[in-house]
């Protein structure tokens, strides 16, 4: 294709859940449609495959086009078509909208081309709306790890040293030296000494006037003690 003469250069996107379904239906009216504006240079696109799929060989497919400037309109039957979500439609259309591709759904009245004033209404509203959607995404991701947080429950993943300590500790009360259960463990002798620290058992962290204060545990000369 003529990257050069991509005016009108229509790409129609099309697309079922499953391979008992056929999308003709679909590539019939939106060529209808296309035929009775003039458009003739136009390329199908189709997918069967589930909307939430994050990939979809048609759709990738017309998204490489539009990067090359291959067309300059896309056409879909509805707008489920093509976004798996609302979030996902407004990043192919922001997309469409720096490749200067218009996105239009002829049976919902929906078009983002420049000589139709509603074009610019219908974009705007449909990112305030995604914008909208990844706040409460983001604010119920906070509040679900601070409410982990005060279950107690660790976040990240796991550490290393975590998982062994307790094989550390029982190999130092056999009386293995630092460098045997590194070796025993394949560990380094620092991770031994680290494993051996979150073994200790800190006495009360409460000073004779019963205030709270910050107590440090060391090791040192492979024993563990309450620094001052």
């Amino acid at each position: 294709m003529d990257t050069l003469n991509m005016r009108n250069s229509v790409a129609i996107y099309a697309r079922v859940s499953t391979n008992e379904q056929t999308t003709v239906q679909q590539e019939e009216e939106l060529m209808n449609y296309c035929s009775l504006r003039g458009w003739t240079n136009i390329t199908i696109y189709s997918d069967k495959v589930s909307g939430t799929k994050s990939s979809r060989k048609g759709l990738d497919e017309m998204m490489s086009a539009i990067r090359k400037h291959r067309h300059d309109k896309v056409i879909c039957y509805k707008i489920d078509r093509i976004g798996r979500s609302l979030s996902h439609l407004a990043l192919l259309i922001g997309e469409f909208k720096t490749h200067g591709v218009a996105l239009i759904v002829p049976s919902q009245g929906i078009s983002t081309e420049e000589d139709n004033p509603a074009g610019a209404l219908t974009l705007n509203i449909l990112c305030c709306i995604s914008e909208f959607e990844r706040s409460l995404i983001s604010e119920r991701t906070i509040l679900a790890l601070q409410n982990k947080k005060a279950q107690g429950i660790r976040l990240g993943r796991p550490n290393k040293i975590d998982k062994i300590a307790t094989t550390v500790r029982q190999l130092r009360e056999k009386g293995l030296s630092l460098r045997k259960i590194a070796k025993e463990v394949s560990i380094s002798v620092g991770s031994v000494r680290n494993a051996l620290a979150l073994s200790c058992s800190p006495s009360s962290p409460y000073d004779e006037d019963l205030k709270y204060r910050a107590s440090y545990y060391v090791l040192e000369d492979d024993e563990c003690y309450q620094e001052a």
